[in-house]
């Protein structure tokens, strides 16, 4: 009897050694685990406030589940109020108090939700009481909810402000000029002419488009009867006379 009550005592106590093992390294596990999660995450954070773009995430029921921080900078936004949980409809009302929204919240929070409804990307241009100019995407989710990028394309926009008013000066001193003027790149294809230089040559403004080969350009003049008649000849020293990438002056 007392053998049989030191089995069933050894047994019990390998049994709960066994159990005691399995817990330290489902716990050993679970540590792990919450390590490579607090990993990623941090990886996450990181990589989403290293953005150029703000960002924000709202679930199906339109509240925040995330932002990152070039977000509240563009708008100037409080962290203390940007927070997950969020409704878009509080959020647009705090940017209102910010001033970096000067709408109707009521209005735009239903306009944004009718267009998230149709399940389309869709971009917007839109412009901040400050002066600033933001590119806004709007990519709705599977589950309900959609992800927004927030772009400050102030700066570019100026760009292309200014590049397009360069364009107009240079096309009206163009135009100014008595003769005509074309130039061609490096590959032989029309850049820019002016009117004069089409009159010149009987050329309509379908055939100067820009990047039209000279070749092509040399034919229709041929076609209007604007070119010497040995036009074979004519093709061949025009092309020559380019290609050599010195001044020179003809008569044609």
């Amino acid at each position: 009897m007392p053998g049989l009550l030191r089995n069933s005592i050894s047994a019990r106590a390998a049994r709960a050694t066994r159990a005691a093992k399995s817990s330290i390294l489902k716990f050993f596990s679970l540590a792990r685990l919450i390590e490579h999660l607090r990993d990623r995450n941090l990886r996450l954070d990181v990589a989403l406030n290293n953005m150029s773009q703000g960002l924000v995430m709202f679930d199906a029921s339109s509240k925040l589940v995330v932002s990152n921080a070039r977000f509240l900078e563009i708008y100037n936004l409080s962290s203390k109020v940007v927070k997950p949980g969020l409704s878009l409809l509080d959020l647009l009302k705090h940017r209102s108090k910010r001033g970096s929204f000067s709408g109707d919240p009521h209005e735009y929070h239903a306009k944004l939700l009718e267009q998230i409804s149709k399940r389309k990307l869709t971009t917007n241009i839109v412009p901040t009481p400050t002066g600033r100019i933001i590119q806004i995407v709007n990519q709705p989710m599977s589950d309900g909810g959609w992800v927004a990028t927030h772009e400050d394309i102030t700066e570019k926009v100026e760009a292309k402000n200014a590049i397009s008013k360069k364009e107009e000066q240079l096309h009206s001193a163009l135009e100014n000029i008595p003769q005509g003027v074309c130039m061609y790149d490096a590959s032989q294809r029309l850049i820019i002419c002016n009117k004069r230089y089409t009159d010149l040559y009987g050329l309509t403004a379908e055939q100067t488009k820009s990047g039209t080969p000279l070749q092509k350009i040399l034919q229709y003049r041929i076609a209007s009867g604007n070119a010497p008649e040995d036009f074979e000849t004519y093709i061949r020293e025009r092309l020559n006379e380019v290609t050599v990438n010195e001044p020179y002056q003809t008569v044609n």
